[in-house]
């Protein structure tokens, strides 16, 4: 994929890899940080054939974790509707009679009013699951390494094409933490595109990461 911000060199983003964009320069970043929102359209995103693609449709667009709460619903949805068609009959069929047991259950409990009530009985295994109310355990992320990780590995789980996007990366990981991301990504196949406010001297914090950078004459700069 290549990410272009308006006429500066494009930045070649692949899966596997982090790749950083970084930038000194107040209105860059602001129009490119506006343009992940939807809110000004200075960006042009294109896949490796060249076919245009809209930031909604390539980019996983999170932005800062620490300053955004991140909504962890569609990851969860999706999830779900890729793990129910993993499940063995035993563990479908196991569902499902513990299902009917409730509806069943309810039923019972309706005929002690005098009304016409009846249960509408479903087996839908997505429904099952929603039902449960699956979420992401917050109490778990001591720092907001923990937070990336877990989209990380929902990404993998997903099997979600889209680039992760994130923003301020390096006001809160530590060098090491740094590293541990490049080496998840790696691993687990998925795309990070990262957008920092920072000088250039700061770049040692993303050694082996794919870097670019725009200064403040808007000159582009590749390492």
């Amino acid at each position: 994929m290549k990410i272009s911000y308006l006429t500066h060199d494009a930045v070649d983003v692949h899966n596997g890899e982090v790749t950083v964009l970084g930038t000194n320069n107040q209105t860059t970043y602001l129009d490119i940080i506006n343009s992940m929102n939807d809110y000004q359209e200075n960006l042009i995103i294109c896949n490796d054939n060249y076919d245009k693609l809209s930031v909604n449709d390539a980019i996983d667009w999170v932005g800062d974790v620490m300053s955004n709460k991140v909504n962890f619903t569609a990851y969860i949805n999706q999830f779900i509707k890729k793990f129910v068609k993993g499940l063995t009959e035993d563990e479908i069929n196991q569902l499902h009679a513990v299902n009917d047991k409730i509806y069943c259950t309810v039923q019972e409990q309706l005929f002690m009013a005098d009304l016409p009530l009846k249960v509408t009985f479903s087996n839908d295994l997505i429904n099952i699951f929603k039902y449960a109310k699956i979420h992401i355990d917050g109490s778990n992320f001591s720092n907001p390494y923990d937070i990336i990780r877990v989209l990380i590995k929902l990404h993998l789980e997903c099997n979600d094409k889209k680039v992760l996007g994130l923003t301020n990366v390096a006001h809160y990981l530590n060098p090491k933490q740094i590293q541990d991301l490049v080496n998840l990504c790696n691993n687990a196949g998925v795309a990070v595109f990262i957008v920092e406010f920072m000088s250039l001297n700061q770049r040692h914090l993303f050694e082996k990461c794919n870097f670019h950078y725009i200064d403040e004459d808007f000159i582009d700069w590749h390492y």
